[in-house]
């Protein structure tokens, strides 16, 4: 749920993330068995249970004599990262401050909804400019626009 929350908080915003497994909810380090924790089984875990997957790598470090793992996320445009478990999906959580909560409805929908309206006024924008350009190509070739065999509906 954390991975799938610092993804969704880099969706927002920009930048990397870190989550640092082998440690207290204080910060303190206590360790793990580094073979439990593969990066072949991190990947698969993670690939899993999100939708789509986050970017992210999986570091073993040893930190004052104690292995902890570092899962390092960066940003990635094909979120938001929705929360499967059982295969079913869960939500969107996201990373508040210290906090994990769900996403809302508009911090889901409205970021795809404002590239979709980009989208389609840059289109506009390019349909426009091709209709002006046609329409001075065929009347400089027919001589003035009450030549042309036809009208623009602008």
């Amino acid at each position: 749920m954390d991975v799938c929350a610092i993804a969704n908080y880099l969706y927002q915003t920009s930048g990397q993330g870190y989550l640092i497994i082998g440690t207290t909810n204080g910060g303190n380090p206590i360790g793990l068995n580094p073979s439990n924790y593969s990066e072949t089984r991190i990947q698969q875990i993670i690939s899993s249970r999100t939708d789509p997957p986050p970017t992210f790598a999986v570091h073993h470090v040893n930190y004052s004599g104690v292995d902890l793992l570092i899962i390092k996320l960066r940003r990635n445009t094909s979120g938001p990262h929705q929360l499967k478990r059982n295969s079913r999906p869960s939500g969107f959580p996201i990373r508040r401050g210290s906090t994990t909560g769900m996403m809302t409805t508009n911090e889901v929908f409205l970021p795809q909804l404002s590239a979709m309206l980009n989208n389609k006024i840059i289109y506009e924008i390019a349909v426009q400019f091709l209709k002006v350009t046609y329409q001075r190509r065929l009347v400089k070739f027919y001589g003035c626009s009450s030549n042309l065999p036809f009208q623009f509906n602008s």
